[in-house]
């Protein structure tokens, strides 16, 4: 089934594809083909949007870059105690809390790489009246997380505040 969102990730990956062909055809091979580096664009892009598409992981193009938003609403703003609480508990749950980034009303973390995925950094911003968890990938865009682990993580993160913030 070709719709308008295979299309667009198709030419999508067909450029970034392409782009890392030439690359790698100036640094590693003496000359350089554009036959080649089309036939490869071509061959992964087709390959990489029916993986993607047909498994059901991206159902918009937003799903390739992986920025992710979730507002919880919540009655009070939570104390400070409730935030150090909250930091120890993602650390617990293996993500990574960057002190450095996070200040009182925001706790800045991300998770731990691995072979599939480069890892996302998330944000959790307590305002007065909600919480905003926010994701981004460690990266530009994030097209290799065909194991959903962004979406996973952004439901431990929303069930860990919505533990301490009611």
């Amino acid at each position: 089934m070709i719709n308008r969102l295979s299309i667009t990730i198709f030419f999508f990956l067909f450029v970034v594809y392409s782009i890392g062909e030439i690359g790698f055809s100036y640094v590693f091979y003496n000359e350089f083909s554009i036959l080649r580096t089309i036939l490869f664009g071509l061959a992964a892009a087709l390959l990489t949007t029916y993986m993607l598409v047909k498994r059901g992981h991206i159902k918009t193009t937003a799903d390739i870059f992986k920025y992710k938003k979730i507002v919880i609403p919540v009655s009070i703003k939570p104390p400070k105690t409730t935030l150090y609480i909250i930091k120890e508990t993602l650390a617990l749950n293996k993500f990574i809390v960057n002190t450095e980034k996070s200040i009182i009303d925001k706790i800045v973390c991300s998770g731990q790489r691995n072979l599939m995925d480069f890892g996302d950094v998330y944000t959790i911003l307590f305002k007065n009246d909600e919480v905003i968890i926010r994701s981004k990938p460690k990266i530009g865009f994030n097209f290799t997380d065909t194991t959903g682990a962004t979406k996973f993580r952004m439901l431990q993160i929303q069930q860990i505040v919505k533990n301490y913030c009611k």
